[in-house]
């Protein structure tokens, strides 16, 4: 795996180069290129064409910091020793360390949460239904307030309001699920789950869930505008699982 994912990262690199080539020697075509016709043969020089180094050097430097490479090279994982969320331990809304052990045998759908999101009304509505249906079965709804995307109005305050007018819910301190300062929960969800970008796993936005099984083994993602029947029915299908 290591080794596609490093002929993949050369390949992009290569074909970015070579854009940007392209691209420059179009851009001084008529400024630069010299036509000499000689024996009835036209030959066609480009004199000192060099590539747009700007948009290489961007480009590059995303393919560089890429999950995809992160992964690859980095020895200090702090995932390595993880074999599941139970051994996992986050913070709930007064700061308490909570080990996710607690919740085994369940089937669990992780969130990230944000107070102030255009979609913020649609989904929780949504995610209530589901927490309230399915929680005689052992299924469980976790909130993660998250400010990641300036959109977390209130800080930790949005997800003690949250958790007083959803008790359906266990909402846990806001965290970040992106960055430098990513939770490790984050870390692992999106190591064991990385979605649909090969180049980031990175969350785009609120309300992206995961799917973790009565194992505590993340199952499935599900991207922001991902319909509810379809983490519905997944749901469902984990419950029925030994």
């Amino acid at each position: 795996m290591e080794i596609q994912g490093c002929i993949i990262i050369c390949f992009v690199a290569t074909f970015l180069w070579q854009t940007s080539v392209i691209s420059s020697t179009v851009d001084v075509e008529n400024s630069m290129s010299t036509v000499v016709v000689e024996n009835s043969k036209s030959t066609v020089g480009v004199e000192n064409v060099q590539p747009d180094e700007t948009l290489v050097n961007q480009m590059w430097s995303y393919v560089v910091n890429s999950q995809l490479v992160k992964s690859m090279f980095n020895k200090d994982d702090p995932t390595k020793c993880i074999t599941s969320i139970y051994d996992i331990t986050v913070k709930d809304l007064n700061g308490n360390d909570v080990c996710l052990g607690k919740y085994k045998g369940q089937v669990l759908l992780i969130v990230n949460y944000a107070s102030k999101c255009l979609l913020t009304s649609e989904n929780v509505d949504n995610l209530s239904k589901l927490a309230l249906e399915y929680a005689p079965q052992g299924f469980k709804v976790l909130i993660f307030p998250s400010n990641t995307f300036y959109e977390n109005i209130g800080g930790n305050n949005a997800g003690i309001t949250l958790q007083k007018e959803h008790p359906e819910f266990d909402v846990f301190y806001q965290v970040d699920v992106n960055g430098a300062n990513t939770d490790l929960l984050y870390v692992y969800l999106k190591k064991q789950l990385p979605g649909n970008s090969w180049i980031s796993s990175n969350l785009w936005w609120n309300f992206v869930k995961f799917l973790v099984d009565k194992s505590g083994k993340p199952n499935q993602r599900f991207e922001t505008y991902d319909s509810i029947e379809s983490i519905n029915e997944a749901v469902k299908k984990l419950l029925i699982q030994n």
